[in-house]
């Protein structure tokens, strides 16, 4: 009798096991990724695998194999906006301009 009761918890726990995996692939097909993803985009998919799925972060995070701390990060640098915008102010330049360099006499 005690055999069949460890034999009925072990099979318990073999399900609950099951579930959860099938539950990681079912997640991973519905947000399939071609390539690597860059950390903003992997944060975006784990939120919206949790509104859609209802799962924790962790879990979220780990069906992306992403750590919860890198989900979690806030840069702190300053906003580059106006680099980007004198950037974009700079003229560009020929190509044979810059393949051959400035010339010396």
């Amino acid at each position: 009798m005690r055999r069949l009761k460890q034999l009925e918890d072990e099979n318990g726990k073999l399900k609950r096991i099951v579930a959860d995996l099938s539950l990681d692939k079912e997640m991973l097909q519905d947000a399939i990724r071609p390539k690597a993803l860059r950390p903003v985009r992997k944060r975006k998919l784990v939120d919206e695998m949790r509104g859609e799925w209802d799962v924790s972060i962790r879990r979220a995070c780990g069906v992306f194999e992403m750590d919860t701390s890198t989900y979690h990060y806030k840069s702190r640098r300053p906003g580059q906006a106006h680099l980007e915008q004198r950037i974009r102010q700079i003229p560009p330049r020929s190509c044979a301009a810059l393949s051959t360099g400035p010339t010396e006499s």
